[in-house]
């Protein structure tokens, strides 16, 4: 196991299991059913993480069927979890509001005639419009 254990850094396996973490949280909050295949493979991961370098230095902790995470490391997990959501809901938003003004301006069949950097183009303008109203005024002035 050792030869695993010099693959990464501590930093290296901090930073994996981080993005291991938030990745699984990303990709399976949004289900309705619990996925036992998912679970299998994030508790061998653990499982390995914990025989090669011993989990805990790295803020998971090993319970009696599964792992789960101390308070602080949570609490910063679920803080870049957040600003992603954050970011993502905005992002989206714009793009949706953005692509309905241009489907207006220009015409849904003009659209697909169009060449991808003309289109792009187009896109850019009408998202720069929104991201500073929104800067600006945030979404007093949204209207859908």
């Amino acid at each position: 196991m050792s030869e695993i254990a010099n693959i990464f850094s501590k930093d290296e396996w901090e930073m994996l299991l981080k993005y291991i973490y938030i990745g699984h949280f990303i990709s399976t909050d949004h289900q309705e059913e619990f996925n036992q295949d998912d679970q299998n493979l994030l508790e061998k991961i653990y499982d390995t993480v914990l025989l090669v370098n011993g989990i805990e230095d790295f803020g998971f902790t090993k319970r009696k069927n599964s792992f789960g995470l101390k308070d602080d490391i949570r609490t910063k997990y679920e803080t870049i979890i957040g600003e992603y959501v954050e970011k993502a809901f905005w992002n989206m938003l714009i793009e949706k509001m953005a692509n309905r003004d241009l489907e207006n301006r220009l015409g849904k069949f003009y659209i697909e005639e169009m060449d991808d950097k003309d289109y792009f183009m187009e896109m850019e303008k009408e998202k720069i419009k929104y991201q500073e109203e929104i800067e600006k005024n945030g979404i007093k002035n949204i209207r859908f």
